[in-house]
C-alpha cells in the first residue's frame, strides 16, 4: 500500500480497521494521526494488479449507452444526461448536470445494473478515474446486492459512500469495501446492516451538490483490487 502524500521517515505503521487513523512509531512513542480527506490510501499498481475490470467504456457504442445506464434525477426535478468521451487517450463517461433542488432531491446518479449478477467477494477495493469540473461536489458512490434494473423489483440492502471533490480536481477515487467506510442508505429496502458482496447487481455513480449548480464530471475505468 501506499500513502498520500507521505508523511517523510516512518517506522512501523499501521492503520486502524476502519482506515481513518494512522498509528506509527517515532522514535520511543507511538503516535496516532487521524487522516484528513485529502489523505487515501489505495492499492499500488507497482506491486499488485487489479482483480478485474467493472467497466471501462471501451467497448461501448452510444446507441449501447442507454441500455447499460439510466440516469436519476431524483424523480425528475434535476437535470442529467450521459455521453462517451475521450480524454487523455482514454474512454469514460461524462456526466452534464443541473441541480436546482434543495435536500434531499440535491443529486444526480448514473446508474448501472449487472445482470447476471457480479461476485465481488474476493476484492478490498472498488476505484474509480474522476475529473471534476471548476466546482467543489461530493462524489456519490452507491452498491446494491440485487438487480436494480429498469422495470425490475429491487429489494436488495444498497450501501454508500461519500467523496469530497475540489474543482478541477482529476484522481483515483478509491472506496473500501467494508461495511466500516460505507453508509447504508436510508432508502435501502433490506436494511440488515449486511451488504453480500457476492452478489453485486447495483451500481450508481453521481453528484451531489449544497444548492443549486450545473457542470460536468468524467468517469473513467472503474476497477476491483485485492
Amino acid at each position: 500500500m501506499r500513502l498520500l502524500p507521505r508523511f517523510g521517515p516512518l517506522g512501523s505503521a499501521a492503520f486502524s480497521p476502519d482506515g481513518l487513523v494512522l498509528a506509527y512509531q517515532d522514535g520511543e512513542t507511538i503516535q496516532f494521526k487521524e487522516l484528513p480527506p485529502d489523505m487515501v490510501t489505495h492499492p499500488d499498481s507497482s506491486v499488485q494488479s487489479p482483480l478485474r475490470t467493472v467497466e471501462d467504456f471501451s467497448g461501448h457504442t452510444v446507441e449501447q449507452l442507454p441500455i447499460l445506464c439510466t440516469v436519476n434525477t431524483a424523480g425528475g426535478l434535476n437535470q442529467a444526461a450521459i455521453k462517451l468521451e475521450h480524454t487523455d487517450g482514454q474512454r469514460g463517461l461524462a456526466v452534464s448536470y443541473a441541480i436546482t433542488q434543495p435536500p434531499p432531491n440535491d443529486y444526480v446518479l448514473v446508474e448501472r445494473c449487472f445482470s447476471p449478477e457480479q461476485d465481488w467477494s474476493d476484492a478490498r477495493f472498488f476505484e474509480l478515474w474522476v475529473e471534476n469540473d471548476d466546482q467543489p461536489k461530493t462524489l456519490v458512490v452507491q452498491f446494491g446486492e440485487g438487480r436494480r434494473c429498469a422495470g425490475e423489483p429491487f429489494s436488495g440492502e444498497v450501501w454508500r459512500t461519500l467523496v469530497p471533490l475540489l474543482p478541477g480536481e482529476e484522481r483515483l477515487v478509491t472506496v473500501q469495501l467494508v461495511d466500516l467506510l460505507l453508509v447504508r442508505a436510508d432508502w435501502s429496502p433490506l436494511q440488515n446492516g449486511q451488504l453480500d458482496l457476492a452478489k453485486i447487481g447495483y451500481l450508481a455513480i453521481g453528484v451531489h451538490s449544497n444548492g443549486p449548480q450545473a457542470g460536468a464530471t468524467y468517469l473513467g475505468s472503474m476497477q476491483l483490487w485485492p
